[in-house]
C-alpha cells in the first residue's frame, strides 16, 4: 500500500534534517517515566484488588470493559494520523486545534454508540451494571482529548512533554483509591468516579499546557486533511480493540465476573515488565514516522532485539517470583491467578514486540500491514481461547492469550520484511553484541545517575559549608 501523504509537498523546513533530534535520552527518558507509570498502576491494582476482592474486581472490570473499547475504536485512528502530521510540520499549532474539534466529533460518536450497544453486549446476569457503564462512557471525551494532544508530543518528538503530561493521570488515580480506603469506599462506583478523575485531569493538563488562539481556516483544513487520513487507521483500529480486549471478552462471556477479576489481576501482575514494550514503541513511532519511507530497518532490528533480551530476562524473573509476589502484593483471595499470570508473561512479551514493529509500520503509512496479524491472532484467540477457557479456565485462556499474540509477533515480522528495504527475518534475533549492547547502555545510565547524583551531593555540601 502506498503512503496516503506521500503526494503532499513537504517544505524544506519539513525534511528530515529539519526536524527534532530523537536519540538515546528520549528511550532512557520515556522508559523511566513507564517505569513510574507501571509502579503507579501496580500499586493502583493492589488497591483496588484488595478492596474489591475477585467478584468486585470483576465487575469494575466488566463495567470498564465496554466503554474503554468504544473509546479508542470511536478514534478511528484519528490520533495515529495526528501524530503523522505533527511529524512532518514545522508548527503544530493548527494541528492542536484540530485535534481539540476532532475529539469532540469522535467522542461524542464513541458515546452514542455505547449508549447504544451496551445493553446488547452484557449478559443477562449482567445488566445489574448496566447503569454503571453508561455513566462510564463519560471517559470517552477524557481519554480521546489526552490522546490526541499527546500524539502531537509523540509525533513532534517532544518527548519531555509527552511524558511529564501523561504520567499526570497514575498519580491523580493512585491518590484517589487511597483516599476511597481511608474512607472505607467499597462500592465499584466509587472506583469508576475516581478513575473518571484521573482521565479528566490528564486531559486537563494537556489542554492548559497546548492551548492556542484557534485560527478558523487552518483549523478546517488540518480537520478534513487529518479525517482523510485517519480513515486506514481507523479501520485497523477496530481490529486492534478487538484483538487487545478479546480475552477479557471471553472470560466475562465464558466464566464470568468473578475469573474476569483474577483474570484482570493476573495480567496486571504479568504485565509488570510493560514499561519495556511502551517506552520503546513510543520512541520509535516517532523516529519511523520522521524516517523516509522503507528506511531504517537495521535501527528498528536492533530496537527489537534488544527489547527481546530485556524481555526474557525480565519474564524469567517475574515467573519465578509470582507464586511469592502475587498473593503478598494482591492479597490471598486472588491466588488461583498465580498460574494464569504466569501462562500470560510470554503472552505480554510477544504483544509487547509486536506493538514495537506494527507502530513503526503505522509511522511509515502502512495501518494495513498490521491488520492480518491482527486477524490471524483474533482466530487464534477465538478458537484456543474457546478451548482454553472449557479445559483450564482463566489460566487456559492466559495459555490461548500468549499463543495468539506470538502468531501476531510472527505475522508482523512478516509484514516488516516485505516492507523494509534491506530487511531480513533473521535481523530479529538476538546475538551477542546486542547483549552487550544492552548492558552497555546499562552501565551508562547507572554512571549518569550516580554523577548526577555527586553532583547534587556536592552542591549541598557548598551551600551546608557557605551557610556556616
Amino acid at each position: 500500500m502506498t503512503d496516503p501523504t506521500s503526494s503532499w509537498p513537504i517544505p524544506a523546513s519539513q525534511t528530515p534534517s529539519a526536524r527534532r533530534h530523537i536519540g538515546v535520552r528520549a528511550f532512557l527518558g520515556t522508559f523511566g517515566t513507564s517505569l513510574f507509570i507501571q509502579a503507579c498502576t501496580l500499586a493502583q491494582g493492589v488497591i483496588v484488588a484488595r478492596l474489591l476482592g475477585p467478584t468486585g474486581r470483576g465487575e469494575f472490570a466488566a463495567v470498564l470493559l465496554w466503554p474503554m473499547f468504544f473509546a479508542f475504536v470511536s478514534m478511528f485512528g484519528v490520533n495515529v494520523a495526528i501524530a503523522r502530521r505533527a511529524a512532518k510540520a514545522p508548527s503544530t499549532e493548527t494541528i492542536t486545534q484540530a485535534s481539540l474539534i476532532l475529539a469532540l466529533l469522535t467522542s461524542c460518536l464513541g458515546m452514542v454508540a455505547g449508549v447504544f450497544a451496551l445493553p446488547h453486549l452484557l449478559l443477562e446476569n449482567q445488566l445489574s451494571l448496566l447503569p454503571l457503564a453508561r455513566n462510564a462512557l463519560v471517559l470517552i471525551p477524557a481519554i480521546q482529548v489526552s490522546s490526541y494532544l499527546g500524539a502531537i508530543d509523540k509525533g513532534s518528538g517532544k518527548f519531555l512533554r509527552f511524558n511529564i503530561t501523561r504520567a499526570v493521570f497514575n498519580p491523580v488515580y493512585l491518590s484517589c483509591l487511597i483516599a476511597l480506603w481511608i474512607l472505607s469506599l467499597r462500592e465499584v462506583l466509587w472506583f469508576v468516579q475516581a478513575i473518571l478523575a484521573a482521565y479528566v485531569a490528564s486531559a486537563t493538563v494537556r489542554l492548559v499546557w497546548t492551548f492556542r488562539r484557534p485560527r478558523i481556516q487552518g483549523m478546517v483544513r488540518q480537520c478534513a486533511g487529518t479525517l482523510r487520513e485517519a480513515a486506514p487507521f481507523g479501520i485497523v483500529q477496530i481490529g486492534v480493540e478487538a484483538c487487545s480486549r478479546l480475552d477479557s471478552i471471553l472470560v466475562l462471556w465464558l466464566l464470568g465476573t468473578e475469573n474476569l477479576g483474577l483474570y484482570a489481576v493476573a495480567l496486571s501482575a504479568a504485565g509488570v515488565a510493560g514499561s519495556i514494550a511502551e517506552a520503546t514503541h513510543t520512541v520509535t513511532f516517532a523516529i519511523a514516522a520522521q524516517s523516509r519511507q522503507a528506511e531504517g530497518f537495521e535501527r528498528l532490528a536492533r530496537v527489537v532485539r534488544c527489547s527481546a533480551i530485556i524481555w526474557v530476562v525480565a519474564g524469567i524473573l517475574l515467573a519465578g517470583a509470582m507464586p511469592m509476589l502475587l498473593p503478598l502484593v494482591f492479597g490471598r483471595d486472588f491466588s488461583p491467578a498465580i498460574l494464569i499470570a504466569v501462562a500470560a508473561i510470554p503472552g505480554t512479551a510477544f504483544g509487547g514486540l509486536a506493538i514495537v514493529l506494527d507502530q513503526a509500520l503505522r509511522a511509515q503509512g502502512r495501518p494495513f500491514a498490521g491488520l492480518l496479524a491482527r486477524l490471524v491472532s483474533i482466530g487464534t484467540m477465538v478458537g484456543a481461547g474457546y478451548c482454553g477457557a472449557m479445559w483450564r479456565g482463566g489460566g487456559g485462556v492466559a495459555l490461548a492469550f500468549s499463543i495468539a499474540q506470538l502468531a501476531y509477533f510472527l505475522m508482523l515480522i512478516r509484514s516488516a520484511c516485505r516492507h523494509y528495504r534491506g530487511s531480513s527475518a533473521r535481523a530479529f534475533l538476538p546475538g551477542p553484541s546486542d547483549l552487550m549492547n544492552v548492558l552497555s547502555h546499562l552501565r551508562k545510565s547507572i554512571s549518569g545517575l550516580r554523577r548526577n547524583l555527586e553532583g547534587k551531593q556536592k552542591a549541598q555540601d557548598c551551600v551546608h559549608r557557605d551557610s556556616i
